[in-house]
């Protein structure tokens, strides 16, 4: 099963200069799921996390781990 890295998820929303709360704007998910995923360590639904990927600008394989 396809796991978030939520370590790789912070580095690439620091990198690109979003918030939380710009990435739930730009997604349409919540800023509470996202804190959940990326400070608890929480693996959203596949689709929800290419959403996040999308809104990102990156591929969906550089969120995930096996």
């Amino acid at each position: 099963m396809a796991k978030l890295d939520s370590r790789e998820l912070k580095i690439m929303i620091a990198e690109r200069g979003f918030t939380l709360r710009l990435l739930s704007e730009e997604s349409g998910v919540s800023e509470a799921a996202i804190n959940a995923w990326v400070n608890h360590g929480r693996t959203p639904r596949l689709d929800t996390l290419g959403r996040i990927a999308q809104a990102l600008e990156i591929p969906l394989r550089d969120l995930i781990r096996e």
